[in-house]
């Protein structure tokens, strides 16, 4: 059997090269420490986190995201394929796997009309594990979902879709309006897993339908890519080195390095989860220096194919690192030369 690409360190062992002070403010902070090689500790890759947006009440054909290209749409209960507002939905299973018992007509809501209307009346009622496929390592993607079920008896049935991180729809608000929500990730491998499951125990899902929309090169809720652009090598506020864009501190922002690395020198950053590499190929060995690093999550991914001896290396050489959350290291090698 294939061996697993990444690994999540959440609890180390004394047998493990991961070394820990006392936790702080609710943060681990990191000691010196190298990681070599390959932790094979999960059972599978790890996805890559989801920043999902607010989530929103179904109100008409507007809901429906055209950012950016799209990928796929899917629905659920029927292959008849919907377009709305210039989306195609196709019938499930093509591109998104793993959905669960479907059905249609379940209603829609009062005013949603034609295909919108066709959309929501049908759904997937079974809890579900989603793959998302065709994506590509290093791209960064919206996604969306619809969960809405118009009888009576779904009146505020929550669901809980999963991604790294969790948000929480309302299958029926009253009166028949479910809600709908969008995310976005820097794919880490061609496909992307979200689980979906009622919060109330067997009251279903109501998964209406999905879309992936390839969104490189727009940076939305928070997801930045690090390309240098200034030349400067400074992981700051003010240097125009994330495609364009200044990085802006805060735990919803994610900083993702696919492309480019060298020394990268940080002021006192603060961010969500951070992503160095991808499992598509290995990019160049990187250093962040100085400075001080609070963030929920570090993962650090070489190539599919890797052996130790091809790893490519992140070191992290800052005096003082706080991680809320989990390490990831997979076909990689993580040093970390500074931190209290």
């Amino acid at each position: 059997m294939k061996q697993p690409i990444v690994s999540t360190v959440k609890q180390p062992q004394p047998s493990t090269a991961v070394k820990q002070t006392a936790p702080r403010n609710g943060c681990r902070q990191l000691a010196a420490v190298v990681i070599t090689g390959l932790l094979l500790l999960g059972a599978s890759a790890r996805a890559a986190p989801i920043t999902w947006g607010s989530v929103t009440t179904v109100a008409g054909n507007s809901d429906v995201s055209t950012t950016g290209n799209l990928v796929y749409a899917e629905r659920a209960g029927s292959a008849t394929t919907l377009s709305i507002t210039g989306v195609s939905f196709t019938a499930p299973g093509t591109y998104v796997t793993g959905w669960g018992a479907s059905q249609t007509g379940i209603g829609s809501p009062s005013g949603i009309t034609g295909d919108y209307a066709a959309l929501l009346d049908g759904d997937c009622y079974q809890d579900s594990t989603l793959t998302l496929n065709g994506l590509t390592a290093g791209h960064d993607y919206l996604v969306q979902f619809w969960c809405n079920d118009a009888r009576g008896g779904a009146a505020n049935q929550l669901v809980t879709l999963t991604a790294g991180n969790a948000v929480v729809l309302n299958r029926n608000t009253g009166s028949g309006y479910g809600q709908w929500v969008t995310g976005t990730f820097t794919a880490n491998a061609t496909t992307q897993i979200v689980t979906v499951a009622s919060t109330a125990g067997n009251q279903g899902i109501a998964l209406n339908g999905v879309q992936v929309r390839d969104v490189t090169g727009i940076i939305l809720n928070g997801t930045f890519i690090w390309s240098n652009g200034s030349g400067t090598g400074n992981w700051n506020t003010s240097d125009t080195n994330w495609t364009g864009r200044v990085w802006s501190n805060g735990f919803s922002n994610n900083a993702s390095f696919v492309t480019v690395g060298s020394t990268i020198n940080l002021s006192a950053i603060v961010a969500s989860n951070i992503l160095f590499g991808t499992v598509s190929a290995n990019i160049p060995n990187a250093s962040f220096n100085g400075g001080s690093l609070q963030a929920s999550s570090l993962t650090v991914q070489g190539g599919s194919s890797n052996t130790n001896g091809t790893n490519p290396t992140l070191t992290l050489n800052v005096p003082s690192v706080s991680l809320s959350g989990d390490i990831a290291v997979g076909r990689a090698n993580l040093t970390i030369t500074g931190g209290a």
